[in-house]
């Protein structure tokens, strides 16, 4: 007899109904629990990367929902499509809960660190046996099924706890613009903010600026007020900025923009000024009449979406691909490659979806925001937070590209070799150089214009940065590395200023939005925590500092800063030119400049591999790095690089026979033509052996 014909009853359909939802609920807790949870959490605590990106309430809450829901959305379509297959439905929801598991087993394990080999396969077994428990077993089913609500309870953690939650809950906007006729005056105000700028690496021996080096940031000083013994208020720059534009140290958690600083320097003088404003990291220019900050709207979701496939690649990827990924640690965004056609798109949006590893894009939207000074434009506040010197650093003085921005690159610490952390010391020298070509392109837009007597030009930074061997870059520590990564270039020139003046009273950039008001006309407000320059603060003043949300008295002073520079004249010796100084380094450097004989003989030294552009390769470069095998111990400096026949710098960072890294900082004006050469003897006559 022939079997009925199964029919598709309504009890059927219903069943098979269950099924799906309750496969639905608990995929969408395993993927939840591999994707939308650890994005979520990195994403909650870091407010700044939806800040930077300019995006509203509306995308933030619309980047949760595709976090959190995206995932099983598309696990639930292709589901819907299998639903009739009982067997196709079944290996489709082993696999969705398989890839949760997997997901989230390996987040664990990166977190703990563990070796690549132990990461995949943990994630593997872990995922193998929850997958097989929660198809055979019945309990474990329906716990797996409850899991399911992880998702709406990590949507609503990120909405209504995290820090990021609070761009969702926002504040009611509060007018607090100045009338025009309260200003005694209206002169073009340009303010420029540098970022991670070392005051001791700027200066020469005469603790002035050093103007063989940075030409235009020492005539801007010889023209204006320099406040030599100026600090930062803190040491992060999303709170970094938006205490120096509101004058004031934000409340733990604040956030970068207008809702947590409502009184600022673009609100109160929204009417009475046409707003110019670039702010690459922070968003406190909300007027529609802030002309910098609508240009990059576009694209800036999709840019949010490609970051955060970035940034969750590093929490689960284990090491040996995570390597692989773009740079996280240098901004806040743009964290994907930049586009082949970057040339064609306006510098402005381009910055928006492009990453802070591309230091010559930051020239070009320097170079853009200058050429938008006018003459005999109305009363205009043009800001501009220039990410310059800030790593990587890849550019010479003359704004050129240099190196990839992979190589030579560290990560959070100074080396703790000596010569190492000099070579991050000077790879930062050179491209300060380029943000000294930025001020003087400024000037002399000025100039031209006809405004360079009636501006109120301020040039200020956010925060310096470390460079004692073994501390981290960005983290305050005990003593004198703590003036590296406070102390900062701070410059006002006022309208009709004729001669220069150094202050050496302690002053901060909390003091600046004061001092503009002075020169204004109108008192500091009661919301300022800063002080009018014009009126030279008492030599006993106290400063205060945030380090990561904590505030603290500032004891140090502009004695530390000086012996800091005494420390960097020692890394960089005296020299008749001044980059000279940069690449004349170790115990031959008398060498640098002179040719090398044609009596150079081969040496048993051996080069395994060079690290740097070929010969023929289109850009130049500075940072070279060579591996090399010897047999006996080399000190730093022995390693001689020549182009030409012409010593152009030394390397180092290798104390011991064998094979060995060595690196350091060459001339780079001039092609890549190199060739390598060991010293050894009397420095006034030493002996050259040709490394092959």
């Amino acid at each position: 007899m022939t079997a009925p014909a199964s029919r598709d009853t309504p009890t059927s359909r219903a069943a098979r109904g269950r099924e799906l939802l309750t496969a639905l609920a608990a995929v969408t807790g395993a993927l939840t629990a591999g994707i939308g949870q650890p994005l979520l959490d990195l994403y909650g605590k870091n407010p700044t990367m939806f800040v930077a990106a300019y995006q509203p309430a509306g995308r933030v809450v619309l980047f949760a929902l595709v976090t959190v829901l995206g995932p099983p959305a598309a696990w639930f379509a292709v589901a819907l499509l299998a639903r009739t297959r009982r067997r196709l439905l079944a290996l489709w929801r082993v696999l969705g809960l398989a890839v949760g598991y997997v997901l989230a087993a390996l987040v664990v394990c990166v977190r703990l660190g563990l070796p690549d080999v132990a990461t995949v396969a943990s994630a593997l077994v872990a995922a193998t046996l929850l997958s097989v428990l929660v198809t055979r077993v019945r309990a474990a089913r329906s716990i797996a099924s409850l899991m399911g609500l992880l998702a709406p309870l990590v949507l609503a953690t990120f909405l209504f706890v995290s820090q990021s939650g609070a761009l969702v809950r926002g504040h009611d906007a509060v007018d607090v613009s100045l009338p025009p006729a309260k200003l005694v005056s209206r002169p073009t105000i340009v303010w420029i903010v540098l970022d991670e700028a070392n005051l001791a690496m700027l200066l020469d021996r005469t603790d002035a600026i050093d103007p063989s080096r940075y030409p235009n940031l020492a005539a801007l000083a010889a023209a204006s007020t320099w406040y030599r013994n100026a600090i930062g208020m803190d040491n992060q720059t999303q709170r970094a900025v938006p205490g120096l534009l509101a004058s004031r140290y934000g409340p733990a958690g604040a956030l970068p923009n207008a809702s947590s600083f409502p009184t600022n320097a673009f609100s109160l003088l929204d009417r009475a000024y046409r707003i110019d404003a670039f702010e690459p990291v922070t968003n406190l220019c909300v007027s529609s009449r802030c002309l910098g900050n609508v240009l990059h709207a576009p694209h800036a979701f999709r840019s949010v979406l490609n970051d955060a496939a970035v940034a969750y690649g590093t929490l689960v990827l284990p090491d040996f691909l995570r390597s692989r990924l773009p740079a996280t640690d240098t901004g806040w965004g743009g964290f994907e490659a930049l586009p082949d056609n970057r040339t064609t798109v306006d510098p402005f949006a381009k910055v928006r979806h492009v990453s802070w590893r591309y230091p010559d894009v930051q020239v070009e939207v320097a170079g853009t925001f200058i050429d938008r000074i006018r003459a005999h434009e109305p009363p205009t506040l043009h800001f501009l937070h220039a990410l310059l010197p800030h790593r990587p650093w890849y550019l010479a003085p003359d704004g050129t590209r240099l190196d990839d921005p992979e190589v030579g690159a560290e990560g959070d610490r100074v080396p703790v070799d000596r010569w190492r952390a000099q070579t991050r010391a000077a790879e930062y020298a050179l491209q300060a150089g380029a943000a000294d070509l930025v001020v003087g392109r400024l000037i002399a837009r000025l100039k031209a214009t006809g405004l360079w007597d009636t501006t109120l030009l301020v040039l200020s930074a956010d925060h310096g940065i470390n460079f004692s061997p073994g501390e981290m870059f960005r983290s305050p520590a005990t003593g004198t590395p703590e003036d590296e990564l406070y102390a900062v270039p701070m410059i006002v020139h006022t309208p009709g200023q004729r001669s220069g003046a150094v202050v050496d009273a302690p002053t901060s950039t909390v003091d600046l939005l004061p001092t503009v008001f002075g020169v204004l006309g109108i008192a500091p407000l009661p919301t300022f925590e800063g002080v009018d320059l014009a009126r030279v603060p008492a030599s006993t003043r106290v400063r205060q500092v945030d380090a990561f949300e904590k505030p603290a008295p500032y004891p140090l002073g502009l004695a530390s800063v000086l012996a800091r520079r005494r420390t960097y004249d020692a890394w960089f010796p005296s020299a008749a030119e001044g980059w000279n100084r940069i690449f004349a380094r170790g115990r031959y450097r008398d060498l640098l400049g002179t040719r090398i004989g044609s009596t150079a003989t081969a040496t048993d030294a051996r080069l395994v591999a060079v690290h740097a552009p070929k010969p023929q390769a289109a850009s130049r470069t500075s940072w070279v790095g060579v591996d090399l095998s010897v047999d006996h111990p080399v000190e730093d400096g022995a390693i001689v690089v020549a182009r030409h026949d012409t010593v152009i710098g030394f390397l180092g960072g290798v104390h011991t026979a064998g094979p060995g890294f060595f690196e350091g900082v060459v001339d780079w004006r001039g092609d890549n033509a190199f060739s390598y050469y060991l010293a050894s003897g009397d420095p006034a006559s030493p002996t050259l052996t040709r490394i092959r």
